[in-house]
């Protein structure tokens, strides 16, 4: 019996995003939590480079998820049975929380997973660039600037959807006091040296063709993460209503298995 559904969301974007996903495949009458990370959406938070680090955001993220479980039902021995899905960030931020046992969590699914063993992997590399133009320039200049470096132009040669969802960053609200999230948080690295794989049965869903989300980062997920499902689902540049479906439907399958 699942007692409550967390979506998180990625990078960069908002608490829609995974309500837009995944709101069509989740069970009817499951309670939904989509909580807007610190300078993300509508979140007034923003703070220093310390509040950036992912056990700080972890530890927030718990703190809201507490607060809620407060109002969800229990099961017969009065016990909650949680889901987390994460996107990109979201995967990370769902990793750390799974991983402190601190809440009844039964399933994760970890979408788009693009953090490593290491600080600033080339994949992550892009949204700090972003971050260095937002600090220098004005969110007009600073694209502009972005658009004609070789960073773009390589982003764009490999997916056009990728390079677009890079340049909206320019045009996020308050993104210049917002960038610091795009220069601290890639900092983070999903598994550290004492990392231990948390118990949970865990989903891990990627595309190919998505440099900021490459397989490879899904692969060395599913080879840290034992009782993990690895699936793919269609490059999104390719077919986006069918990139979006794939996702939809293994992730309800994997639910309901």
């Amino acid at each position: 019996m699942i007692t409550g559904i967390v979506l998180l969301h990625g990078l960069g974007s908002d608490h829609h995003e995974p309500l837009d996903l995944l709101s069509p495949i989740l069970p009817d009458g499951t309670p939904v939590l989509a909580p807007d990370m610190r300078a993300h959406g509508e979140s007034h938070l923003i703070g220093s480079a310390s509040d950036f680090t992912i056990d700080a955001l972890a530890d927030e993220t718990i703190e809201t998820i507490k607060g809620w479980m407060d109002h969800l039902p229990t099961d017969e021995r009065g016990g909650q049975h949680l889901v987390i899905a994460g996107i990109s960030m979201g995967a990370l931020l769902a990793l750390r929380i799974a991983s402190t046992g601190t809440l009844p969590v039964d399933r994760v699914a970890y979408i788009r997973p693009a953090f490593t063993d290491r600080s600033m992997p080339d994949n992550l590399e892009p949204l700090q660039s972003i971050a260095e133009l937002l600090n220098t320039m004005d969110p007009e200049g600073g694209e502009q600037a972005f658009r004609a470096s070789d960073i773009f132009r390589r982003i764009l040669d490999a997916s056009p959807l990728a390079a677009d969802s890079l340049v909206s960053q320019f045009r996020a609200p308050d993104a210049v006091r917002r960038s610091v999230r795009l220069r601290e948080i890639p900092r983070n690295v999903a598994f550290p040296q004492d990392f231990v794989a948390p118990p949970q049965q865990a989903l891990i869903v990627s595309s190919a063709g998505d440099p900021i989300h490459p397989t490879r980062v899904a692969d060395m997920w599913a080879n840290r993460l034992p009782r993990a499902t690895r699936v793919r689902v269609p490059n999104r540049d390719d077919d986006l209503a069918l990139f979006t479906d794939g996702i939809r439907r293994c992730v309800r399958g994997w639910l309901m298995d």
